[in-house]
């Protein structure tokens, strides 16, 4: 059974090529000439009709009906050669080639209409009766048509049979590739969808995505990828990813290996090792953690690399917090509350890179003591201010309840002053 999906020769072939194509034959060899489907139906317009096919048989509705009948007998799929037989019409001499497309019957070239020296003219005559045609013009439009021999129209109908063989590779070759015009459609389509799909998700997650080719060029960064690098994606496409994408030890601060080249010869999922800081285009430096993992087509073949990556500084300063404060409550079990709170000053100072650090105590409205720390890069000057009991907060008034108040400052003054 024959599942192919049905052609139609207008699909394939330009049909006004195909018109003057046979126009030219027609002429040439004095044939009428018609290109139809495989029912008769016809696909080209009629080249050199006889006034008795045109004007007379096919003007009557039985006529037109034997004629399209004949047409597709004539024209019926014989890739042995062309068909040649009178027509079941008229009683001329017709011959028939197929056009075929792989095992499709697409189209039948015609060529016809034509006398030969030995026509019965009263089987034409009772014809003529038969369709209601008139009896004594359709006799003179049969004396009209040239007599031709046998032997000739043989031989033209084979002419017709190899340019009818020619239109048929031609045509198989328009489908051939129609499909795979077809196909990369499709496969065009399927990847843009699939692009979109994959731009969408690049897009939505909150790491950082670059990806690049099997020579290490980047093809595609996300704008997380875009802020953390500060390169963009216009200005990163082509380039290396270890141009971009530059790391060091944040120890050592020697240059850290990007896991491209690794991934490309391995194939494999490598991750970055700790304590590596990716310095961005302006010099901006962040604590980052990231994986590289393999690209590959349906062969398995490695074609690029994806990398992902995140900034690990929110992550970072939670991890340092959490040892300030292991680390403070260590201190806490001092006896010595000076030495106490100045070291817990130093350890904050230190954290915090500030070289202004100190406490302010003040009691709430409950008579208990809260507690406010400040962290300046500025000077002491800038908070304290002298009174005649001492350094006090410049903002004691608005902030400090009965001026009860204890200002500490190691890094300024190493001893307590008392409010």
């Amino acid at each position: 059974m024959n599942h192919e999906k049905p052609v139609r020769l207008e699909e394939l072939l330009d049909i006004e090529e195909l018109q003057q194509l046979q126009d030219q034959i027609a002429l040439a060899f004095g044939v009428a000439s018609l290109i139809t489907h495989p029912d008769g139906t016809p696909i080209t317009r009629p080249s050199n009709f006889s006034r008795l096919c045109q004007n007379i048989i096919r003007c009557t509705e039985k006529g037109a009906f034997n004629c399209r009948h004949s047409d597709a007998i004539i024209g019926r799929h014989h890739p042995q050669g062309p068909v040649v037989q009178l027509c079941l019409s008229g009683g001329l001499w017709d011959a028939g080639a197929s056009i075929t497309v792989g095992n499709q019957h697409v189209a039948s070239w015609l060529i016809g209409q034509v006398r030969n020296e030995v026509q019965d003219e009263g089987r034409t005559r009772e014809y003529a009766r038969e369709i209601g045609a008139d009896e004594e013009d359709f006799i003179q439009a049969l004396r009209e048509i040239p007599a031709m021999s046998e032997e000739k129209f043989q031989q033209i109908a084979q002419v017709l049979f190899t340019l009818a063989r020619q239109l048929s590779e031609k045509a198989y070759t328009n489908l051939q590739q129609s499909k795979h015009i077809a196909e990369k459609q499709i496969t065009e389509k399927a990847l843009l969808e699939s692009e979109e799909r994959y731009r969408t998700t690049l897009y939505s997650i909150g790491d950082g995505v670059i990806t690049t080719d099997a020579e290490g060029k980047i093809k595609m960064m996300n704008p997380i990828a875009e802020q953390l690098t500060g390169w963009t994606q216009q200005e990163a496409t082509g380039k290396s990813l270890e141009t971009v994408f530059v790391i060091v030890n944040e120890k050592t601060r020697q240059e850290a290996e990007v896991p491209l080249r690794r991934v490309l010869l391995e194939g494999a999922i490598v991750g970055l090792a700790n304590h590596t800081v990716l310095i961005a285009k302006d010099g901006a430096e962040r604590p980052i953690a990231d994986s590289a993992a393999p690209i590959q087509n349906e062969k398995g073949e490695t074609t690029g690399v994806v990398l992902v990556f995140s900034d690990q500084s929110e992550q970072q300063m939670r991890r340092k917090l959490l040892e300030l404060r292991l680390h403070l409550f260590e201190l806490a079990g001092n006896n010595n509350l000076q030495e106490t709170l100045t070291q817990i000053l130093d350890e904050i100072g230190r954290f915090t890179n500030s070289p202004v650090c100190f406490l302010r105590f003040m009691p709430d409205h409950k008579k208990t003591f809260g507690l406010q720390t400040y962290l300046s890069t500025s000077t002491a000057n800038d908070f304290c201010q002298s009174n005649e009991r001492g350094l006090c907060c410049k903002d004691c008034e608005n902030g400090c309840w009965n001026e009860q108040v204890r200002i500490i400052k190691p890094q300024v003054e190493n001893n307590f002053i008392d409010g």
